[in-house]
């Protein structure tokens, strides 16, 4: 072997004691592999063990990362369904939503949506009072006024006169209703007064009949439930009516298309509210019919 490399060894410098060898890592590694042919068999046998055991534990790692993302969105979707169930569970304590497999509940809170179209009327009364020149301080005064007295005066028709819950609430709808479509028919302060002044009695006559109109519906055991669902939807409307008439007002620019709509508003609520009626009437009829005791 030494003499072999003599041979391929050129360029010695005596001085410097370098040698220029033409020998490369293939030349070395052929002329060794006589010296013994195990050892190379060894080594790929070694490589390719290692090799294969490398893959597998790659392949177990990758497993695993995939197990561990797969346990982790597991975790997510039941922390997000059990957050669900937590919420749907809290609600539930305040509102029975058995009730709402009555129609007749479905109306009442429908109705209520609709009522809260009465901000209609202090929203824009006052610029419009404003345009035709009269006060419209002493206007909405008397709108105040009025709703005391119609909160009064319902006690005297129900308790004295004897006048149904229902029939009142009807008409109170309807009422309501003629009044928002006259406000923008008149440009005189007196018959504008007289107008709101009616109107605002028939919307302190709804106020009252609230809880009057929920219990002849739900019944008193389901009150609660009942008007939670309604001060709710109530609530709802008062915050998409604001901006929906704004802008019903900036596209057409008219008080008058304003007014029209709290008006068509409150006579769908007197609709809903007829209806109601009569589907109390049929089941009362129906329940004597039976022999059991009607609401």
């Amino acid at each position: 072997m030494a003499q072999w490399l003599g041979q391929r060894t050129r360029g010695f410098d005596s001085q410097t004691g370098h040698c220029e060898c033409l020998l490369s890592e293939k030349h070395l590694k052929l002329h060794e592999a006589p010296a013994g042919d195990g050892v190379i068999d060894n080594n790929a046998e070694t490589v390719k063990k290692t090799t294969s055991e490398n893959s597998v534990d790659e392949t177990r790692v990758s497993l695993m990362t995939v197990n561990t993302s797969d346990g982790k969105d597991k975790q997510t979707v039941t922390k997000k369904t059990s957050c669900i169930h937590s919420i749907l569970k809290n609600l539930a304590i305040f509102f029975d939503y058995e009730i709402l497999k009555n129609a007749n509940t479905i109306f009442m809170i429908t109705i209520y949506f609709l009522w809260s179209v009465n901000f209609v009327v202090y929203v824009y009364l006052p610029l419009y009072s404003k345009i035709l020149g009269v006060d419209g301080t002493l206007l909405i005064s008397l709108s105040g006024v009025g709703f005391t007295t119609g909160q009064f005066l319902l006690g005297i028709f129900i308790d004295f006169l004897h006048i149904k819950s229902d029939y009142m609430m009807t008409a109170s709808l309807f009422v309501m209703g003629s009044c928002g479509i006259a406000i923008p028919l008149v440009v005189k302060f007196y018959p504008l007064a007289a107008i709101l002044l009616i109107w605002s009695i028939a919307g302190g006559f709804c106020v009252s009949l609230r809880v009057v109109f929920t219990t002849l519906i739900v019944g008193f055991e389901n009150l609660a439930s009942g008007y939670s669902l309604l001060s709710l939807f109530n609530g709802i409307g008062y915050v998409i009516g604001p901006p929906l008439f704004g802008l019903v007002y900036d596209a057409t620019g008219h008080f008058a298309d304003v007014f029209y709509g709290c008006g068509v508003a409150f006579y769908i609520g007197a609709v809903l509210s007829f209806i109601i009626n009569i589907r109390l009437k049929m089941s009362a009829r129906a329940q004597q019919n039976e022999g059991l005791p009607s609401n």
